[in-house]
């Protein structure tokens, strides 16, 4: 198996690590109070320049949290009555200021602490430096003793997660999860950014606290005196077994990143009205001089506002999104149309491939450079228009498909970042961290080989999509390369465990999904997150753009896991999920695409718009939840039929059967919950 940390295990330690050992060994802390985490052991000890909780599972290791950091100050330490929900509750005085610090515990299925620390300073202060706050302990209490390895600890601004696992002594593993929304007001005094802040060098981990000084923030900023702030909220959720193989780690960090989730405030509910800015926005694109151009005489949409230059798979997006939203009101949109007539044009006939961009290219780009997943992305969106009914969408797919097999087949399903259209020849090997190449384009490969399975019913393509899939095994937390790939690839392999009958393939969706959670961010509380704190996912780990479209491509294929399989997915991963959709969706909004707040308006209580017939002998039933306020007359149907529009859908309900290795399946190409199809 790969070794896929990041945070490899170091053989030296920071002065940190050796006075704590001190601290321990010594006896020179002194106990303040104890408690029970499940059948773990806390202990909230002082010590010389910090309070800390120490969690021991006897016999078996530990871990010290660093509660309170003092900096070498003189202090003391007093309890006073904990709040509902908390099991301790301390105040600690110094000359810096007022410490508050706030334990809870749950002993429910997995055990999970929580430790807020509030501080408030005595003058106007610059923090230069805090170490981090969590350290794992060994035998006797020796954290130079422990071993084990980090799976996953943050990427940039991502969430504020470190995910490890002991390996001796045996205490399990853990998830360390940082709200960091919860430290947005420390954040803006400080003019710091929570950019992988949460991680660190074993056995030394955790948060470490942002600083002007180690961000070399020039315009500083001061903490006012008398203002309280949150400085942590830490989240620790503990296994009594470690994972010992990539899907069952998956599953378990997916599981624990559930409870750690529980535990924060969810987002309020912001309400947009999605229906006039689908009005807006198709307005726009039919009339702007910006959006579009004219090429050979067809219609081109741009992939920016007067920028870069027509290419296929914007093309095709746009067009898949408008027969999604002509379909749900009931009639055909005539742009679709449109924009479908040049589409021929990217066409290759020689290579029989599609092109990226058009032939009067010119030296703007590269015409024969062809990006690995960007190939395969304008395929999945032919395979969707194709399976609802669309002839030449199917005609253009499998021409280009072959091209698409004899790429991943020459790569030995091992993609790289770029290459040439003519010989495959390597154009970039590996990506910024020069050891992978596109490591999850497997998985939307897969995605469209089971939509060709689908269309044709050969189980050649039920072979392309399992090596696709099996290549990627063993990368675990480094198998994502970009979001809107990882989940389609996590469809995929629910698709293939239906259709083989293969659980080993349900497994490995966990590591598809263990990789996408771990990309986006915590949903806390955004009423008070400054914009750029709290985000939607990333489209890669390192990258600092995040195109609304690569969101909501993600958010496409969450009703395709959900309806893939009669076994519902674990209730973490469809509670992370929501949360997902909702950041992404909310931040997609326009300004001035909020709804007036609930108190001046008449109900705020959600609703579906069906269009197309609700009878039991059509399973495609397109609906989308928004309030009642902005609803065409008293429903969408009476609308639709006042402004004299069609109430069903414009492309027919196919059904398919799948056959494979001597498995079958029977389902609608239309899912309930939306119009991708689902198995």
């Amino acid at each position: 198996m790969a070794q896929t940390s990041a945070l490899e295990q170091s053989s030296t330690f920071t002065p940190f690590v050796l006075c704590l050992r001190e601290e321990l060994q010594r006896g020179f802390m002194k106990r303040l109070d104890r408690f029970l985490v499940g059948d773990l052991e806390a202990e909230v000890c002082q010590g010389r320049d910090s309070v800390w909780c120490l969690i021991r599972r006897k016999g078996r290791g530990g871990l010290a949290l660093r509660a309170a950091y003092v900096n070498g100050a003189g202090f003391t330490c007093r309890e006073v009555p904990a709040e509902p929900g908390e099991v301790l509750q301390l105040e600690i005085d110094s000359v810096l200021g007022k410490h508050r610090l706030c334990f809870s515990t749950s002993g429910a299925d997995l055990h999970r602490l929580r430790a807020v620390t509030h501080f408030i300073p005595s003058a106007p202060m610059h923090i230069p430096f805090v170490p981090r706050d969590l350290y794992v302990l060994g035998k006797d209490d020796d954290p130079t003793k422990a071993q084990g390895n980090v799976e996953a600890a943050q990427r940039g601004v991502n969430g504020g997660l470190v995910y490890f696992r002991f390996s001796e002594p045996d205490f399990g593993s853990v998830l360390y999860f940082q709200n960091l929304t919860a430290l947005n007001d420390y954040f803006r005094a400080s003019r710091t950014k929570p950019d992988g802040v949460v991680g660190g060098h074993w056995p030394e981990l955790g948060l470490q606290l942002p600083t002007p000084q180690t961000q070399e923030v020039q315009e500083q900023r001061e903490l006012k005196a008398g203002e309280e702030l949150v400085l942590s909220d830490a989240i620790v959720v503990f296994r009594d077994w470690a994972g010992d193989n990539e899907q069952e780690m998956a599953r378990q960090f997916l599981q624990m990143l559930g409870v750690a989730y529980k535990t924060i405030e969810p987002p309020a509910v912001e309400y947009h009205d999605w229906v006039q800015r689908a009005e807006l926005t198709l307005k726009h694109l039919e009339s702007a001089p910006q959006a579009t151009e004219r090429h050979f005489g067809d219609l081109y949409v741009m992939p920016y506002v007067e920028g870069e230059v027509p290419d296929v798979m914007v093309q095709l997006s746009v067009i898949n999104s408008l027969c999604e939203y002509g379909m749900w009101r009931g009639e055909p949109v005539p742009l679709e149309a449109e924009l479908w007539k040049g589409m021929e044009r990217f066409y290759d006939p020689k290579l029989k491939m599609l092109r990226r961009f058009l032939p009067d290219v010119g030296d703007a780009k590269d015409p024969d450079a062809v990006d690995s997943w960007y190939y395969y992305h304008p395929l999945l969106n032919l395979g969707r228009l194709a399976l609802r009914g669309h002839k030449d969408a199917k005609t253009l797919l499998f021409k280009s498909v072959e091209y698409g097999i004899r790429a991943a087949q020459h790569f030995d399903y091992a993609w790289p970042v770029m290459y040439k259209a003519q010989d495959f020849s390597i154009i970039q090997k590996a990506r910024g961290d020069e050891r992978f190449g596109q490591t999850d384009v497997g998985g939307i490969y897969a995605y469209v080989m089971l939509q060709c399975f689908e269309l044709t019913g050969e189980d050649r393509f039920i072979q392309e999509a399992r090596r696709a899939i099996d290549k990627g095994r063993g990368l675990r937390f480094d198998l994502l390369y970009q979001t809107n790939l990882t989940v389609w690839g996590a469809v995929a392999c629910m698709r293939l465990w239906r259709i083989t009958e293969d659980a080993d393939y349900l497994a490995q969706s966990y590591a598809n999904l263990a990789g996408f959670f771990h990309t986006i961010p915590s949903c806390g509380n955004r009423r008070s997150a400054p914009r750029g704190t709290t985000r939607p996912s990333w489209a890669r780990p390192a990258c600092t753009t995040r195109p609304t479209w690569r969101c909501t491509s993600a958010s496409r294929a969450s009703p395709g896991s959900r309806n893939t399989s009669p076994r519902p997915a674990p209730i973490s991963s469809r509670r992370r999920g929501c949360c997902a959709a909702t950041s992404a969706s909310s931040r997609s909004a326009w300004p001035g695409s909020t709804f007036p707040t609930p108190s001046r308006r008449r109900s705020c209580t959600g609703a579906s718009i069906r269009a197309g017939p609700s009878t039991a002998s059509s399973p495609s039933r397109w609906r989308t939840s928004m309030p009642t306020g902005r609803r065409r007359g008293r429903s969408g149907r009476k609308s639709m039929a006042a402004a004299g529009r069609s109430s069903s859908p414009h492309a027919p309900t196919t059904r398919w059967r799948m056959r494979a290795s001597g498995c079958s399946a029977t389902a609608s190409s239309a899912a309930t919950n939306g119009p991708e199809s689902a198995p």
